[in-house]
């Protein structure tokens, strides 16, 4: 069982990416090396095609090119244990929202939000559809916690490891933790920073 059959009639094969040749001045040895993971990721993908891992890659890359006929193949691959992974709500909300059905869409994206309250792209892409819808305070309130979500990610990352998080820094996460509604979660961390 998948997810669903969210796949067009016809499905056409999706173009490979375009990569220079070898020959090319612009190229080197990163440009081989991406071009090597590449193709290994291509060739573990058809071995192991309901790999979830492999699926939100090339989800991934599917719908950053706009892709909306690979995304809908891909999809349609997800297997029914991966359900609870909100990847891949997000996806479906992009294809529903790249359709214009903005109704499933927005479902989608709660759906994903459900299982993951703190990603932030699933956020932004639903305060997208709230604004499409005409809800703009909905989708400012979105939006911002989208973008709040994706700086702490950023200042977290900058870190050398979790214990030199700054307590400023652990402030602002329990307040994000807050707008995306985990109270329990953020009274944790809050017991924790006391200590």
């Amino acid at each position: 069982a998948t997810m669903g059959d969210l796949s067009p009639q016809g499905r056409e094969e999706s173009p490979e990416h375009s990569v220079a040749s070898e020959d090319s001045p612009a190229t080197g040895d990163r440009d081989d090396s991406r071009h090597a993971r590449s193709a290994r990721l291509r060739d573990l993908f058809e071995r192991f095609p309901t790999n979830p891992e492999l699926l939100a890659y090339f989800l991934q890359l599917a719908t950053t090119a706009g892709d909306v006929s690979e995304v809908a193949h891909l999809l349609a691959t997800v297997p029914s244990g991966s359900r609870d992974d909100n990847r891949f709500w997000r996806f479906k909300g992009w294809l529903h929202t790249a359709n214009d059905q903005l109704d499933p869409a927005d479902e989608a994206y709660r759906e994903a939000l459900a299982r993951n309250p703190f990603d932030f792209a699933s956020r932004h892409q639903l305060a997208a559809v709230l604004r499409k819808r005409g809800q703009t305070d909905s989708a400012v309130r979105e939006a911002a916690i989208a973008a709040e979500g994706k700086r702490l990610r950023r200042a977290i990352l900058e870190q050398p490891d979790v214990g030199s998080i700054p307590a400023t820094t652990l402030t602002e996460i329990r307040g994000f933790i807050l707008d995306c509604g985990e109270v329990g979660i953020a009274e944790k961390l809050a017991s924790r920073m006391r200590k």
